[in-house]
Formats: structure tokens, C-alpha cells, sequence
């Protein structure tokens, strides 16, 4: 019986962080289903092909190799750590990280609007510790009416 109880057990436990592929000949077509999957775990990686993707918003402990591949915005939040690896976005957002994000080899280009009270192309709050490694980032300048918006940057930390 104490067998049988135990492989249940065992059974049931989830398989662990793997790695997958997203793109058109991957596992998924989209980063945001990925990661919207209950296959994506903690710790696992995602390696992204090159081509244009939709928005995405990372909420798992994940890392994302996207070497060649675009997606407008980006937005990380409330996880204790992240990976974010070659990726090519308009914006990005990080907040709530409790532990480390590493940020490499990312070109941020920057949007030149305005879509929340922040106008910045990277912005990074209420985050512990935040790693950018080989990473540009293109400024803009907000323009309104009345001119230039000085408190406009390309990074908010």
C-alpha cells in the first residue's frame, strides 16, 4: 500500500524546468503563450527564433534567449529572478523583481510616445537587483504641444 501511495506521489509532481522552443517550427508560436502555459515552469528556458512577436509580460522565474527576435513591449514583473538574452524591443518594463534580472545583449529602440505617466523606453521599480549587460538603449524625446518633455528619458530606475 506505502508503495502505491508513493508513486502516486511521485507521479504527480511536476516534470521540472525544460527548455522550449517558440517560433514557427517550435513548441509555440508566441512568447506570451509560452509563457502563459502551465508546461513553462520556474527555471525553465525559452529560446525564441528570430521574427516579430506580439507584446509579452513575463510573471514566471524564467530565462528567454531571444536572439534575433522583436516584440514591442516587454513587461516583467513580480518574479524573484529572470534571464532576458537578445532580444530587440520598442520597451520594457521591470518591476517587482525580489531577487536578480539579467538584461544582455538587448537593444532597446525606444517608442517616442507616451503610453503610461513614466515616459521612459526602460523602466525599472521596487526591484532588487538589476543586471544590464551589453545592452543599448536609444532615447527619445517626448514631444507635446507646448514642446519638449524634459522629464522624458530612455531610463527610469
Amino acid at each position: 500500500m506505502f508503495r502505491s501511495v508513493l508513486a502516486l506521489v511521485v507521479l504527480a509532481l511536476p516534470s521540472g524546468a525544460q527548455t522550449f522552443t517558440v517560433g514557427p517550427s517550435g513548441d509555440f508560436a508566441e512568447i506570451s503563450t509560452a509563457l502563459l502555459s502551465a508546461q513553462v515552469v520556474p527555471g525553465s528556458t525559452l529560446v525564441v527564433e528570430p521574427g516579430t512577436y506580439a507584446n509579452f509580460s513575463v510573471d514566471k522565474a524564467v530565462s528567454i534567449q531571444a536572439y534575433g527576435a522583436f516584440a514591442a513591449q516587454v513587461d516583467v514583473h513580480d518574479v524573484p529572478s529572470f534571464q532576458l538574452v537578445g532580444l530587440k524591443a520598442s520597451r520594457l518594463e521591470v518591476r517587482n523583481v525580489s531577487s536578480k534580472g539579467l538584461i544582455a545583449d538587448c537593444l532597446i529602440t525606444g517608442i517616442g510616445q507616451q503610453i503610461d505617466a513614466y515616459n521612459s523606453d526602460v523602466e525599472v521599480r521596487d526591484s532588487a537587483n538589476i543586471v544590464l549587460q551589453r545592452t543599448t538603449v536609444l532615447g527619445v524625446s517626448m514631444c507635446y504641444p507646448g514642446g519638449v518633455d524634459e522629464a522624458s528619458n530612455a531610463v527610469a530606475i
